[in-house]
């Protein structure tokens, strides 16, 4: 995504122990995760990704809120905290969703050795899998749902405008 802010800084240790992804790692592993991490911001309205593009890396949303759009449909709004885009690097397939930033948005960059390196830590990829089996779960009720922008960190579906036409 080019524009790297700043990597390997000890302030988002705190943040990422807040994360359920990362709640078992220790702080040297944390600590670690840090230093292979890159931070970089982009404005409202960019798209992270897009369905049906290739994968090379995934996000954690450190700050803002996202759109999740399935074949230009709104289906979910994720907010910090959240992984995004890591199905592409599981199964090296082409993307699922479209990602597009609601507000500006401040991301950490997880390319495929350092997802890797994630899923070999204690209790990570068991998480993974269940995050993956939610949202599989979620996809298979009714598909796109429009309902009210949900409270910061909510997993329900999104509502708002159709952003099929998106220019960044």
């Amino acid at each position: 995504m080019g524009d790297v802010i700043r990597s390997g800084t000890r302030r988002w240790v705190g943040m990422l122990r807040s994360i359920t992804l990362f709640e078992d790692l220790t702080d040297k592993q944390l600590l670690e995760l840090t230093r292979l991490l890159d931070e970089v911001e982009r404005p409202a309205g960019t798209v992270l990704t897009r369905q049906g593009s290739v994968g090379r890396e995934s996000f954690i949303l450190v700050r803002g809120e996202v759109t999740v759009l399935v074949h230009g449909a709104p289906v979910t709004r994720l907010g910090p905290g959240e992984l995004i885009g890591e199905m592409a690097l599981l199964n090296a397939q082409p993307r699922t969703a479209t990602v597009i930033a609601d507000t500006d948005v401040t991301l950490l960059v997880v390319g495929p050795a350092v997802f890797a390196t994630l899923l070999d830590y204690r209790g990570v990829g068991r998480r993974v899998a269940a995050e993956l089996s939610e949202r599989l779960r979620f996809a298979e009720g009714d598909g796109a749902i429009h309902l009210e922008p949900p409270a910061a960190g909510s997993r329900e579906p999104a509502s708002g405008p159709d952003r099929t036409q998106v220019t960044t």
